[in-house]
């Protein structure tokens, strides 16, 4: 189908629109109004070159057409309404975040899960994305750190677990059972909770276990639905 002077009659005709999602959306109607001329011209019994002249001519003027056109899409409202809809997205992201950040509980879920009155950190690193696939879960290291107990003097590690699942209604931390930690010398150490909150899709748990210093790396067994799950720890010196 030959459809340039169609082209050119539509470039023409919405030259006028300053504003380009006003100019994209009547350019897309008119093309539609045009085509479907051409369609009838051609079922008409014309040839191509000829159907494309009469439907271009059936579309009026493109000049007078243009002069109409950007009378009504005038530039100001186009603008204005999108600058309008930038100022609501933004009143209601602060209003969002106001919200987040005043709501003790959210504060609480999303802040540290160490007691303070419990331990002391001496220092802290991240995994080097350190994760497991668990079941219907997916358990990453999210954070590593030495500590000492305050009332008894006890050096230990703290690792924090984050735990994600795709399903709203299954408890992210439920298969987290008697996990073991052993060391790169053999040794095998208990580990207990100190801490944990679930959140939408989300678990923390903190972890923490009273290793012995000399280890290089260390190995985390997680009990899961489908049989032991293990975790590499890369041990690092900061030890309180």
């Amino acid at each position: 189908m030959n459809t340039n002077r169609s082209m050119a009659w539509l470039r023409e005709a919405v030259g006028g629109i300053k504003y380009p999602p006003d100019r994209r959306k009547v350019e897309k109607e008119l093309y539609t109004h045009i085509m479907q001329r051409n369609r009838d011209f051609l079922e008409a019994g014309c040839t191509e070159r000829d159907a494309d002249e009469k439907a271009c001519e059936a579309m009026g003027d493109p000049v007078e057409v243009r002069r109409d056109l950007a009378a009504i899409h005038r530039p100001f409202w186009g603008y204005a309404a999108f600058i309008l809809r930038i100022l609501v997205i933004g009143v209601f992201l602060w209003a969002l975040i106001s919200a987040l950040r005043s709501s003790p509980r959210i504060v609480y879920d999303l802040g540290p899960l160490v007691d303070e009155n419990r331990f002391t950190v001496s220092g802290e690193w991240r995994s080097q994305d350190s994760r497991i696939r668990c079941g219907d879960y997916t358990i990453r290291l999210k954070q590593t750190a030495y500590g000492k107990e305050k009332e008894t003097g006890e050096s230990c590690l703290l690792l924090e677990l984050r735990t994600f699942t795709a399903d709203p209604f299954l408890d992210p931390l439920w298969f987290i059972y008697q996990p073991v930690l052993e060391d790169s010398r053999g040794l095998v150490y208990p580990v207990e909770q100190s801490n944990s909150r679930n959140l939408v899709f989300t678990g923390r748990r903190l972890l923490f276990v009273y290793l012995q210093p000399g280890a290089d790396w260390a190995v985390l067994t997680i009990q899961g639905p489908d049989g032991p799950e293990r975790l590499t720890i890369r041990l690092e010196e900061g030890r309180a």
